[in-house]
């Protein structure tokens, strides 16, 4: 008979993020090789849709800003305690043989929905929020991958014994080719991109400390993306006098994503913790730019310094600096990184490879 999958992620249909992208995606993925698969969002008035050919099933949920803020765990724990409370009838009811989640704080209700439907639970582990004796049930689960070695080693330290495997996540590189990208920029100077939440912890303020250094050399830059950080960096870059060389674009879907790659000579990552693994890394990597990214988590597994990007220490403006100023002066750099960039990518981190694990670990299950 056909096999039915459930992903359960409240957060798909209104957070334009990297594992809200990543379970759209796999979704299509799954579809597209003849599994019923049904991915559940929040319900919210214009909710994001990721793949229209995707089948959407929503929820209603409390958003975490109405609960009292006693931490944004517990917020977000509240939040998705909420959403399955409200699907709970309708997941049960529609006999997944395979249920996806994809955050710790979905644990607890996926554990009652096995209960009354006997679906199986799989776990994509790809960030480092774990609750209090979460090792019991995470123990219960039928399988677990995680995104990186880095997100895997940060599980095992948290909940000795657990088995998990890496499925790196992929991008597509047909996708994300440089060739579909037609360069006409009326001006030769470097751009610079940074894509992505703005978040603290993206380290965003350390870029504009390092292109503030930078003042008196050829640049422009773009960053895009929304969060609740925006109006405090803002502030910033208008204090240091570069609001006419730094712009802000707000979320842009993947084809317009794409085109700003294109247009871009150098990609920026500065995030000084929190990562797993990086999507917006791999795709500017897949379209051949320079990248720069710091040196925490799943970085460091798909870059190699001085061979297919360089790497930076997090919170250092002043090495960031110096990185840039490399890259700004030497297209000839720029261009051979980039186009190794893309042979990593291609070689290791090739989207159809990392879906086809997904479903040998699914079948493996049934």
């Amino acid at each position: 008979g056909t096999v039915k999958v459930g992903i359960f992620h409240v957060t798909s249909t209104f957070v334009a993020g990297g594992s809200e992208s990543y379970t759209w995606r796999l979704a299509r993925q799954l579809c597209d090789q003849g599994i019923e698969c049904e991915l559940w969002g929040g319900s919210v008035s214009e909710p994001r849709i990721g793949e229209p050919s995707v089948t959407l099933r929503t929820a209603r949920f409390i958003p975490r800003e109405r609960f009292p803020n006693l931490g944004l765990r517990f917020r977000k724990l509240c939040e998705r305690l909420t959403f399955a409370w409200h699907a709970r009838r309708e997941v049960a009811a529609a006999r997944y043989d395979v249920l996806i989640i994809h955050k710790p704080y979905d644990i607890p209700a996926a554990l009652w929905f096995r209960r009354a439907s006997g679906c199986r639970l799989v776990w994509r582990c790809h960030g480092e929020e774990f609750l209090p004796g979460m090792g019991q049930l995470v123990a219960r689960l039928d399988a677990i991958y995680c995104v990186s070695d880095y997100s895997r080693q940060r599980l095992v330290d948290r909940c000795p014994g657990v088995e998990a495997e890496i499925i790196h996540t992929g991008v597509d590189t047909a996708y994300f080719d440089p060739g579909t990208s037609a360069d006409e920029r009326a001006t030769d100077t470097p751009e610079l991109i940074y894509f992505g939440r703005i978040v603290t912890w993206k380290g965003l303020k350390y870029f504009v400390a390092a292109l503030k250094q930078l003042w008196d050399q050829p640049w422009h830059a773009t960053i895009v993306g929304d969060g609740p950080q925006k109006p405090e960096l803002e502030s910033l870059i208008a204090s240091v006098g570069l609001g006419d060389r730094i712009k802000f674009l707000p979320a842009q879907p993947r084809d317009r994503i794409r085109t700003l790659i294109g247009e871009s000579d150098i990609a920026v990552f500065p995030s000084i913790a929190g990562e797993t693994f990086s999507n917006a890394l791999l795709e500017a990597m897949s379209m051949a730019r320079a990248v720069i990214s710091t040196r925490v988590g799943g970085f460091q597994e798909a870059v190699t310094h001085g061979e297919d990007g360089m790497l930076v220490n997090p919170r250092d403006s002043s090495g960031l600096a110096a990185a840039l100023s490399d890259l700004l002066g030497n297209p000839g750099k720029r261009e051979i990184l980039g186009e190794k960039a893309r042979a990593t990518v291609r070689a290791r981190f090739e989207s159809s490879a990392s879906f086809a694990q997904v479903e040998r670990l699914l079948w493996s299950l049934l």
